[in-house]
């Protein structure tokens, strides 16, 4: 049997339609009980679940199936799909003491760091969590995702129920909370200020902030400057100056 490496939007242009949805469909199941098995263990076995990732990452580059006489592997490596397996692995680390966050997130960045850049910034931009999506981009600034979509629409949106429906239409919205957050939460974001206080007012942000922090202070390191992560404070919505500064002086971050 002919073996071939190939993403399931490739193989779907080289077979048969009717047989490429069944087998399809059989593959993406077993995809998601690998994703369900990590998401169980990361809510209730945190440190099993952060050990666990180079072994889910492993078992979804063994997926394979076969249709039309060929063998098709390598779909599951698809960067929205381990994006999800990523972000997996941020419900456990938020759960674990800072002295046990530097393994796991050296397996994450080793991973991504096997990638192309972009695609690991499409991993990065599916991670929820702040303490992880921050981590990752203070060691791997490249990294930093692009959250033009999330710019252009608070730029667009005339009101809060405006942007909510615009950004469910997207498809953006519930990739990562944190991403969003962080557009919101900067100056450069587009956020009219009645869109903020709304979204303060209904979003938690403390936790990002965390992840914020971490993000300007990766590029204090990169510019040499000890002052810099708090002369940019100015970067972000004065609403949130108090709290980023507060999380500057905890040094939450975790630098590999």
């Amino acid at each position: 049997m002919k073996a071939h490496i190939v993403s399931i939007e490739e193989a779907r242009e080289e077979i048969n339609s009717a047989v490429f949805m069944q087998e399809a469909k059989r593959a993406v199941g077993e995809y998601c009980g690998i994703l369900d098995g990590l998401y169980e263990q990361a809510v209730h076995f945190p440190e099993e679940a952060a050990a666990g990732f180079v072994g889910a990452i492993k078992a979804l580059a063994g997926l394979k199936f076969e249709a039309g006489g060929i063998e098709y592997m390598g779909y599951a490596l698809h960067p929205r799909m381990t994006g999800c397996i990523v972000d997996c692995v941020g419900y456990a680390y938020v759960q674990l003491p800072p002295g046990k966050r530097k393994e796991p997130l050296a397996a994450v960045v080793n991973f991504l760091d096997a990638q192309n850049e972009l695609s690991a910034q499409i991993n990065v931009s599916f991670v929820d969590e702040p303490s992880l999506a921050g981590d990752i981009v203070l060691n791997r600034p490249r990294y930093h995702p692009n959250i033009a979509k999330y710019i252009t629409a608070f730029s667009e949106a005339r009101n809060w129920p405006e942007m909510v429906m615009r950004m469910n239409r997207q498809g953006e919205l519930e990739r990562s909370r944190f991403w969003l957050a962080y557009t919101v939460m900067h100056n450069h974001g587009g956020a009219s200020l009645p869109l903020r206080r709304e979204f303060y007012r209904t979003h938690n942000t403390d936790d990002s902030c965390g992840g914020a922090v971490a993000v300007l202070y990766g590029r204090q390191i990169r510019s040499g400057d000890p002052s810099y992560a708090e002369r940019h404070v100015s970067d972000f919505d004065p609403a949130m100056h108090a709290v980023i500064r507060k999380k500057l002086h905890e040094r939450g971050w975790m630098q590999l």
